[in-house]
């Protein structure tokens, strides 16, 4: 039985919210009790991060699959029920932005990842509120609410 698109997105945000309101764990070369709970500490963060990414992309997949957004649509087409799934792109980038990596070559390639899906949730919305007619307007509201993105 699959789980509904709500709560699906409803576990992946809360998951990801426990691991967003807990410190960050740095490296440690220490070997002593202290070293050990930070350890613990940094797989419990893990495990919730990639929970929350494996149901985001499930989400992701699903949305997909049903068709929620088409490119021939306008903004107010869509239902008001299902503009919370726009997000879903910009929170899979946050969360892979999170994920923790040893290796530079990984962690490069896992911002890459989440860049190109912040980019894509940028110019989605972008896409969707169709603002042809100030266009520059539109860029500058847009950089300022998705600043996070980094470098458009």
């Amino acid at each position: 039985m699959s789980v509904p698109l709500p709560s699906l997105f409803a576990r992946a945000l809360a998951a990801a919210s426990k691991a967003f309101n807990q410190p960050t764990i740095q490296d440690s070369t220490q070997v002593h009790p202290p070293y050990l709970v930070f350890c613990e500490i940094n797989f419990y963060l893990q495990n919730l991060i990639q929970s929350s990414l494996k149901d985001l992309h499930t989400l992701d997949s699903r949305i997909v699959a049903l068709s929620l957004f088409s490119p021939n649509e306008s903004f107010e087409d869509i239902s008001t029920r299902d503009l919370v799934y726009l997000l879903v792109p910009y929170v899979f980038a946050e969360v892979q932005g999170r994920v923790r990596m040893t290796e530079r070559e990984e962690r490069v390639l896992s911002l890459g990842q989440a860049n190109v899906r912040c980019h894509n949730f940028y110019f989605s919305c972008f896409e969707e509120v169709r603002c042809d007619s100030d266009l520059y307007l539109c860029a500058e509201i847009f950089a300022g609410i998705f600043g996070s993105c980094g470098e458009l």
